[in-house]
């Protein structure tokens, strides 16, 4: 899983979320640091295309192709699906971003809202 910063060359500022597969990432994109979120903060997520892996194991600033920007890593992290929802359309993730020992596990609504529940997997 890694989260990266992309500048686009008109100024705008998002975040690409990357959870790896076994050949390509699913994509999301979002406003803030979903490494960042506190408490019971929840993030709205746009789902974009599968990215390459490429992106999962950026290391450095990286300018894309036909002026789209640069993307820089900003954090990186382990997923892992957690168990059926009670809403079968809802996914429940958990979530570690590194360096932390400790997991969160989330709601990935239909809506593509990342949602904490109220007890963290260590618990």
């Amino acid at each position: 899983m890694a989260l990266v910063r992309h500048d686009e060359l008109n100024g705008a500022v998002h975040f690409d979320w990357f959870l790896a597969g076994e050949s390509t990432a699913r994509t999301f994109r979002c406003a803030g640091r979903l490494d960042q979120l506190s408490g019971d903060s929840e993030s709205q997520l746009v789902e974009i295309n599968d990215h390459r892996l490429f992106y999962v194991h950026l290391a450095e600033r990286f300018e894309l192709s036909d002026g789209r920007g640069s993307v820089t890593p900003v954090a990186r992290g382990w997923w892992r699906p957690s168990g059926a929802s009670c809403d079968s359309r809802d996914e429940l993730i958990e979530l570690r971003w590194a360096p932390s020992p400790s997991a969160r596990t989330y709601r990935l609504t239909r809506e593509s809202r990342l949602v904490p529940l109220a007890c963290d997997a260590d618990s």
